[in-house]
C-alpha cells in the first residue's frame, strides 16, 4: 500500500498489477477496509456492508432479478419475502455485502453467512445478485474481485456458494475462478407427514 498526501490508501493485490487500482479508505460504518475499483466504465465501484436502512433496495434488487429469467421465482407476499432476507440478514454471524456506485446506487448484493471451521473461516453466500440493466457488464466479476479482498482483509480463507448447473452463474462462477468440490454432494429431501 502506497499514501498519498490526503491520506488516501492505494492497494495494488499480489498478482493483480497496477492495472486495477484499488483504493482502501477507512468504512465509517464498519472497522473494516472497503476497497473501491475504477471500473472501466468510468466510476468507482465499492464493496461494503448492507446496513438496516438498505433493507428495502436490497429486498426490491432481490425480486427484481429473481422474478425474472431464468429464476422466474415467485414469492408469494412481501412478508414471505421480507421473512427470508431478514433470516439471512439478520443472524449474529451474517455478512451481507454489496457493490455500489459512485451515485450510491446499490449494483449488486451477496447475502450470505461466516462459519468457523477448522481450516479457518469460510464465507457461504446463500444469493448472490446483480440488477438486471448491469448483467453482462462486468458488475458481477468486479464485485466478486472485491468482495474477495475484503473477505481476506476480515480473515477469511474461501468462500462456497451453490448454484444450478444450467443457469448461466454457474458459467459465471467458473469464469471467476470457482472449482466445483467433486469430493461434495449436496443433498436434499422433501418433508412429508406419514
Amino acid at each position: 500500500m502506497s499514501t498519498n498526501p490526503k491520506g488516501i490508501q492505494w492497494y495494488f493485490p499480489p498478482g493483480i498489477g497496477t492495472q486495477s487500482v484499488y483504493r482502501a479508505e477507512v468504512s465509517e460504518f464498519a472497522d473494516a477496509m472497503i476497497f473501491l475499483k475504477y471500473h472501466e466504465w468510468g466510476e468507482w465501484m465499492k464493496v461494503v456492508e448492507v446496513r438496516e436502512d438498505d433493507f428495502r433496495a436490497v429486498r426490491d434488487l432481490f425480486l427484481d432479478v429473481f422474478s425474472a429469467e431464468p429464476w422466474n421465482d415467485e414469492w408469494k407476499s412481501d412478508e414471505e419475502v421480507s421473512r427470508y432476507l431478514g433470516e439471512l440478514t439478520q443472524n449474529s454471524n451474517s455478512l451481507s455485502l454489496k457493490l455500489v456506485d459512485d451515485t450510491g446506487s446499490i449494483v449488486a448484493a451477496s447475502l450470505g453467512y461466516v462459519f468457523s471451521w477448522w481450516q479457518g473461516k469460510e464465507y457461504f453466500i446463500k444469493e448472490f445478485f446483480v440488477s438486471r440493466d448491469s448483467q453482462g457488464q462486468g458488475y458481477g466479476s468486479t464485485f466478486l474481485e472485491l468482495m474477495s479482498n475484503y473477505l481476506l482483509e476480515r480473515g477469511i480463507k474461501a468462500i462456497w456458494l451453490i448454484t444450478d448447473r444450467d443457469f448461466p452463474a454457474y458459467r459465471f462462477y467458473i469464469k471467476n475462478g470457482f472449482t466445483e468440490a467433486e469430493d461434495l454432494v449436496f443433498f436434499q429431501k422433501t418433508l412429508e407427514k406419514r
